[in-house]
C-alpha cells in the first residue's frame, strides 16, 4: 500500500488552503475586537496625555503667581537700565535711591610678551596659580600680595610647551582661570590669563617650576611668571571690587550683583556711570506687573478649559461624544477647578473676596474674561489686595510681627504668636575703664572675629588724642566695618562707649552672632568679655517652633512651615498671622496633586496602560490557541488523507478484480 507523505495528495483536497481559511475565520473576530479595544485605549491614553500637558502648562503659569514675592505689587524702575537693572522680592519697601556706578567688579587679567606664532615653543613644567589680594605702590607697580585663604593654589602640568598647548592645558584643568591665545597684530601672539571670579580678592600670583634652575628669568616657562618683583607678564585688568555711590555714600562689593544694599532689591551693575551722573532706582507699586500676571492666569486657565471641553464635549448633530466624554476623572477635574474659581479668599479678615470682585468672570463656554475697568478700579482702591488675591499670603497684626513665608503644608487661618525669648546680638565689652583716648603705635592695631569671620589687621588712625570715648568708638566702628574680610562676609558692628568701656555689638541676631577679640593692645580691648547672641524662641498657633535670629519657623501640624520675623521688644502673646491661600496657590496645589504619582490622572493612565498590556497578552494567547488548533486540524486532515488514500487503493484493486470476472467465465465455458 502506498504511503502518503504530502498533505492533500491522498485525498486530492487543498488541505493547506482549507486549514488556513478555517484558522483565518477563527482569528478575525477576536483580533478585530482586540484591535478595536486597543485603538480606543490608545486614544484615551493620548487624550489624557494631552490633558496632562495642558495641566502642566497651567501649573507653570500658576507657579509665577503663588508666592507673595511673585505676586508683590512692588517693582523697581530704573532711570537708565544700561547702567544697571533692578529686581524686587516681597520684602522690598517703597523708596527712591540714587546710584552712581564708579567701577565694576572684575578679576585680574595678565598677558605674556609676544611670540611669533601660535605654535611657538614657550617651555614645559608646572604653572601654579594662587589667588589673593594685590597692592600697588604710588606708581601702580605691584608691591604686595595677600593669599585668599578661601581658595587653594592650583597647579597645571605643562607637557606641550607651545602657546596653544599651554592654553589647552590650563583650560582643561579648570583652575578658575581662562587662557586664550590672542593675535595682537604685527607684534605676533600673546597668551592671556583671565581670572574667572571677580572682586579684589581675585588677583593672581603665577609661579613656575620648569627644567631650568632659574624660575623667574625670561626664558622657558618662566616667561609666564607673575608676582611681586617678577612681572614677566603684564597686567591688562586689575582685580577690583564694584564701587558705587549709594545716596552719596561710597559702597564697595565683590560682585556686580548686589542684594544686600536696598532691602528686597537686587541691583545688577552693567557699566560705569558718567562722572557725577546718578541713576535713580524707584521701588513702588506697579499695576502693570499685576495685570501681566492676571492676564497670564486667565490665558493659562482658558487654554486648559479649551482642552477639557474638546476632550469631553458631545456633538448633538452627530450623536457622538468626545473620547473622554463621561469619564469620571476628567469630570472630577472640571468640578474641582470650578469649585476653586467660584470660591472666595479671606485676606486678613476681609471675607468674600472673589475673582468677580476684581473683574474676572466666567463666560458661557466656561472660559474666563477680564473687565479691565473693574480690575483697575479694584487696584486703585487696594493694589496689594488685588496682588495677594492670587498668592499664598500672611497678614500680620501686632507690633514687630511680620509674615515671611508659608509652605503647602500650612493651613489657612489665624495663628497667635507667643514669644518666650527675644533674639539678641552678640557683643564684646572691654576689660577695663578707659579714660585716656590717645591712640599711638602701642595700641593702634587689633584683630577681631565677628560672627565667626576673622578680620585682617585693623589699624586705628593716630594723632592727637580723641576728644571723647564716643568719638573714638565711632573710629573703632568705622575701622571694623571697612575691613575687607568682614565686608566680604557681610559682618558689621556698632560700637558704643558706655560706663567708660567700649562695647562692640554685632548687627546680626541669634546664636551665630558673636564678637571675639583675637589680638589687641591697650584701650581695654584685650581681655574683655564676649556674650553670644540668642535665637528667638516661642510658639506659633500654640505649636512648637524653631528660632534662628529673629525668625521663628513652626514645626507644628496646622501652622507647619509658617515663618515669621519678630523685631519687637515684648514677650508673651505679641500678635498673630492670618494665612490665606489665593487662587493661584490653591489651583497650583490642586493641579500638582492631580498630576502627582498618586493623582487621578496617573491612576487613570496606569490603568489604561495595564489594559493595553493585557490586550498584548490576549494576542499572544490567541496565537497560541490558533497554533494548537491549526496543529490539530492538520493532524486530523492528515489522518483523513491517509484513510482516503487507503480506500482509493482498495477501490482500485476491487475495480481490477471486477474487471477480470467476465474473462474468467468465458475461459471456463471454453473448457
Amino acid at each position: 500500500m502506498a504511503t502518503i507523505t504530502t498533505l492533500g495528495i491522498g485525498s486530492g483536497i487543498d488541505v493547506n488552503g482549507l486549514v488556513d481559511s478555517l484558522i483565518r475565520a477563527e482569528r478575525e473576530p477576536p483580533q478585530l475586537r482586540l484591535d478595536t479595544r486597543e485603538a480606543e485605549l490608545q486614544a484615551q491614553l493620548s487624550s489624557f496625555g494631552l490633558l496632562q500637558g495642558a495641566m502642566s502648562s497651567f501649573k507653570d503659569t500658576l507657579s509665577g503667581m503663588r508666592t507673595a514675592s511673585s505676586a508683590s505689587a512692588l517693582s523697581a524702575r530704573v532711570s537708565d537700565n544700561t547702567i544697571l537693572t533692578a529686581s524686587t522680592v516681597f520684602t522690598a519697601e517703597e523708596g527712591r535711591y540714587s546710584i552712581e556706578v564708579q567701577t565694576l567688579a572684575q578679576g585680574l587679567a595678565v598677558a605674556s610678551s609676544a611670540f611669533s606664532d601660535i605654535e611657538a615653543e614657550v617651555g614645559t613644567g608646572t604653572l601654579s596659580f594662587t589667588f589673593g589680594t594685590a597692592s600697588y605702590d604710588e606708581e601702580g607697580v605691584l608691591d604686595g600680595f595677600s593669599k585668599n585663604d578661601a581658595k587653594t593654589t592650583r597647579n597645571v602640568i605643562i607637557t606641550d610647551g607651545s602657546l596653544e598647548g599651554i592654553r589647552d592645558a590650563v583650560n582643561d584643568a579648570d583652575v578658575g582661570v581662562t587662557a586664550s591665545v590672542v593675535n595682537v597684530g604685527s607684534e605676533g601672539y600673546k597668551i592671556l590669563f583671565s581670572v574667572n571670579d571677580v572682586g579684589a580678592k581675585n588677583s593672581l600670583e603665577i609661579t613656575v617650576s620648569d627644567n631650568e634652575t632659574d624660575n623667574v628669568d625670561t626664558t622657558g616657562l618662566s616667561q609666564l611668571a607673575y608676582g611681586v618683583g617678577n612681572t614677566n607678564m603684564s597686567e591688562t585688568l586689575a582685580a577690583q571690587d564694584a564701587t558705587i555711590l549709594y545716596n552719596g555714600l561710597s559702597v564697595s562689593r565683590a560682585s556686580n550683583s548686589i542684594s544686600d544694599l536696598i532691602k528686597g532689591v537686587t541691583l545688577n551693575l552693567n557699566k560705569v556711570s558718567e562722572e557725577d551722573v546718578a541713576t535713580d532706582v524707584t521701588v513702588s507699586k506697579s499695576l502693570a506687573s499685576i495685570k501681566t500676571n492676571i492676564n497670564n492666569f486667565v490665558a493659562g486657565y482658558n487654554q486648559l478649559a479649551t482642552v477639557l471641553s474638546s476632550l469631553t464635549e458631545y456633538n448633538a448633530e452627530t450623536g457622538v461624544g468626545a473620547i473622554l466624554q463621561g469619564d469620571s476623572v476628567t469630570r472630577n477635574i472640571e468640578n474641582l477647578l470650578r469649585k476653586e474659581l467660584f470660591g472666595s479668599v479671606d485676606i486678613g479678615g476681609r471675607d468674600n473676596l472673589t475673582l468677580a470682585g476684581v473683574g474676572i468672570t466666567t463666560t458661557a463656554d466656561g472660559t474666563l474674561q477680564i473687565d479691565n475697568e473693574k480690575l483697575e478700579a479694584a487696584a486703585e482702591s487696594d493694589l496689594d489686595l488685588v496682588a495677594n488675591l492670587f498668592a499664598l499670603n500672611g497678614n500680620s497684626s501686632g507690633d514687630g510681627v511680620k509674615y515671611i513665608s508659608a509652605t503647602p503644608n500650612t493651613d489657612e487661618g489665624e495663628f497667635r504668636v507667643n514669644i518666650s525669648q527675644l533674639a539678641t546680638k552678640g557683643s564684646y565689652s572691654s576689660s577695663t575703664d578707659v579714660t585716656d583716648f590717645t591712640v599711638d603705635a602701642s595700641n593702634d592695631t587689633f584683630t577681631i572675629r565677628i560672627d565667626g569671620v576673622e578680620s585682617d589687621l585693623i589699624r586705628l588712625s593716630n594723632g592727637a588724642p580723641y576728644a571723647s570715648g564716643e568719638v573714638l568708638a565711632k573710629e573703632i566702628q568705622a575701622s571694623i566695618n571697612t575691613d575687607s574680610a568682614l565686608k566680604e562676609a557681610g559682618a558689621t558692628v556698632s560700637v558704643s562707649f558706655d560706663e567708660n568701656r567700649f562695647v562692640i555689638t554685632s548687627e546680626l541676631y541669634g546664636s551665630a552672632s558673636t564678637v571675639e577679640m583675637v589680638t589687641a593692645e591697650g584701650l581695654g580691648l584685650n581681655g574683655g568679655v564676649s556674650i553670644d547672641g540668642l535665637n528667638i524662641s516661642g510658639t506659633i498657633g500654640g505649636e512648637p517652633a524653631t528660632g534662628e535670629g529673629q525668625f521663628l519657623v513652626s514645626n507644628g501640624a496646622e501652622s507647619s512651615g509658617l515663618n515669621i520675623e519678630y523685631s519687637g521688644s515684648e514677650t508673651g502673646m505679641v500678635g498673630s498671622i492670618t494665612v490665606s491661600r489665593g487662587y493661584a496657590d490653591r489651583l497650583f496645589n490642586l493641579v500638582d496633586e492631580m498630576l502627582s504619582t498618586g493623582g487621578g490622572i496617573q491612576g487613570k493612565t496606569s490603568g489604561i496602560e495595564a489594559r493595553i498590556a493585557d490586550i498584548s497578552e490576549q494576542r499572544v494567547f490567541l496565537e497560541k490557541r490558533l497554533l494548537a488548533k491549526e496543529s490539530l486540524l492538520r493532524s486530523q486532515f492528515g489522518a483523513m488523507d491517509i484513510l482516503v488514500a487507503q480506500l482509493r487503493s482498495t477501490g482500485e484493486f476491487l475495480t481490477q478484480q471486477l474487471a477480470s470476472l467476465p474473462q474468467i467465465g468465458r475461459n471456463n465455458r471454453a473448457r
